[in-house]
Parts: C-alpha cells; sequence; structure tokens
C-alpha cells in the first residue's frame, strides 16, 4: 500500500497467463480427467441463490444479470473440477466458484453442461507482474 497525499492507495500486481488454450464442448470431459478446466457463466438470479445437490440452470423465463450502467451480462469465472450425470440424467459439470455463496455446497455447485459454453484449460504458468 502506498500513499498519495493523505490518501492510502492500493497497488495489486498484474497476473499474467503464459498460454492457453480454448476447448470445444467435447474436450472438456477428456481434459477434465486430467486436471482442473477454466470457464465463466452468466449469472443469473438463481444462480445466486441454488442450493442442495440439485444441478444448477437458469429457469426458462429468467432473464441474465446486467453490469450495473451497462447492457453486458454479468459473468462468473468458474474452475471446473469434475462431471457427471445426476438422476434425471442431466449431465453436470462440478465447478468451484470464487464467491463466498452459502448456499453452494461449500463453494461447488452443479453446472447443467449445456449452460457451459466456453471453457479453458490454461497452459504454462500463472504469473505475478509488478
Amino acid at each position: 500500500m502506498t500513499t498519495v497525499g493523505d490518501q492510502y492507495v492500493l497497488r495489486f500486481p498484474k497476473i499474467g497467463i503464459s498460454d492457453w488454450e480454448y476447448l470445444e464442448e467435447y474436450e472438456v470431459t477428456d481434459a477434465l480427467d486430467l486436471e482442473p478446466v477454466t470457464t465463466s457463466i452468466d449469472v443469473y438470479p438463481s444462480l445466486l441463490t441454488h442450493h442442495r445437490m440439485a444441478v444448477w440452470y437458469p429457469r426458462p423465463v429468467e432473464l441474465p444479470i446486467l453490469v450495473p450502467g451497462s447492457d453486458k451480462i454479468q459473468r462468473h469465472a468458474l474452475l471446473l473440477t469434475g462431471y457427471g450425470v445426476d438422476t434425471f440424467v442431466i449431465p453436470f459439470y462440478i465447478g468451484k466458484g470464487a464467491w463466498t455463496v452459502d448456499s453452494w455446497m461449500n463453494g461447488y455447485i452443479r453446472v447443467c453442461r449445456d449452460f457451459v459454453k466456453f471453457a479453458a484449460k490454461i497452459r504454462g504458468q500463472v504469473f505475478w507482474r509488478v
């Protein structure tokens, strides 16, 4: 932390990655057999209140949350750590979120596979830039 006049200014280092690879939908489960996969999903009101072991997906009449003062849809990053099919034969990914959402399963959520439109595998190193 540094000071500018009488104000404290936090200086955060920039984070970078040395390489990444976009994954097609059929490649995600193969990649998950080896390592976690990064993704991001649109944020819906039901995502914030979801609980239990049920697979989450937005209700048909539900609209995504917009970034305040914008027409862009809010997104949330998830680290996909696994996959499966529930008792209703709904295929899902298991994702770890960065939010402290009490209603999720200790930070994990089952997300319908059809809803995950983008996934990437980090290849190389994650690093801090100062």
